[in-house]
């Protein structure tokens, strides 16, 4: 049963409330009253609102004309050192990258490149932490996940060599993008390298169908073969990939034969586009042979230097 409140009952509520009200209002009087809180006329960057920053117009213009500036300086180190990059001037390179990374924390090429050019001066460590963090930020990361799988490939990375780590990298940019062969033809050749033939004709088949002038998915395919003893099968597919060089110009990772005019780019493969066999590609690229005593050659270099991998 609900009680109903008496008048004296009532009466005291009301009282109490009363109270409390001029309680509140005593104490924010005392607050504004003291020294510490006292009003104060404005000044630069302080309105006169005590404690509070000043929102007025003239500060946001300045601070916009600020954020230009800072966005002019990142526009000129960030093609400078471009500039640098493509010069092969790779501590000149890293140099203006970093810079640009302070100056705009979110520009995902400027990573990519500062890594790119780590890459180049076998900085692995330093290369590695520019990958993920533009891994972890960049909401299409598919080249950022390409180059952790190239990086952890690489022979020359030391301790950083992890072909599992490689293949899942590799993994994580088919999946970002699918469409692109690449990350595809890579997966087959960690496959080769850690010596899974089954896993690897899967991917270089693939990269194949995706790409059908690809050279190395034909190479690799044929060293399969060699390896398993498909001596004709073998000859073939090498005879297919020498034919390629002679009906295509080099792709974008490799330099055409007597291409000097680009300083810095060593073994005719371009920067930050190196894949575990890419210097046995650039060799069929260089003399076009597809005769069977070349094939055995190159082949048998091929199981030489996989056998030697970290």
């Amino acid at each position: 049963m609900i009680r109903l409140l008496t008048a004296a009952a009532l009466a005291a509520l009301v009282a109490a409330g009363f109270v409390g009200l001029r309680l509140a209002a005593s104490q924010d009087r005392e607050i504004h009253t003291r020294p510490e809180y006292a009003f104060r006329p404005a000044t630069p960057g302080l309105p006169g609102v005590p404690g509070a920053p000043n929102t007025s117009a003239p500060p946001k213009a300045a601070a916009s004309d600020a954020d230009r500036e800072r966005v002019r300086q990142f526009w000129a180190v960030y093609k400078a050192a471009t500039a640098e990059k493509q010069a092969g001037r790779w501590e000149k390179a890293i140099e203006g990258y970093r810079k640009a990374v302070e100056l705009n924390p979110t520009h995902w090429d400027a990573y990519y490149y500062l890594g790119n050019a780590l890459m180049e001066t076998g900085r692995f460590r330093e290369a590695e932490q520019a990958y993920l963090r533009l891994a972890k930020s960049d909401p299409q990361a598919a080249r950022a996940y390409s180059a952790l799988g190239a990086l952890y490939s690489d022979p020359r990375a030391g301790t950083l060599f992890d072909l599992k780590k490689a293949d899942r990298e590799y993994h994580r940019a088919w999946r970002n993008n699918a469409d692109e062969s690449g990350s595809v033809l890579r997966l087959g050749e960690v496959a080769v390298a850690a010596g899974d033939f089954q896993k690897a004709r899967e991917h270089l088949e693939a990269a194949g169908r995706t790409n059908f002038k690809s050279v190395s998915a034909r190479f690799l395919l044929g060293y399969i073969a060699w390896k398993e003893g498909d001596l004709e099968r073998a000859r073939t597919l090498f005879r297919s990939a020498a034919k390629l060089t002679e009906v295509q110009k080099p792709p974008g990772g490799v330099l055409g034969e007597g291409d000097t005019k680009l300083p810095g780019y060593r073994a005719m493969v371009r920067p930050g586009q190196r894949g575990l066999f890419d210097g046995f590609i650039r060799q069929l690229w260089a003399d076009r042979d597809g005769s069977p005593e070349r094939m055995a050659r190159l082949y048998k270099e091929v199981e030489h230097y996989i056998a030697a991998l970290p």
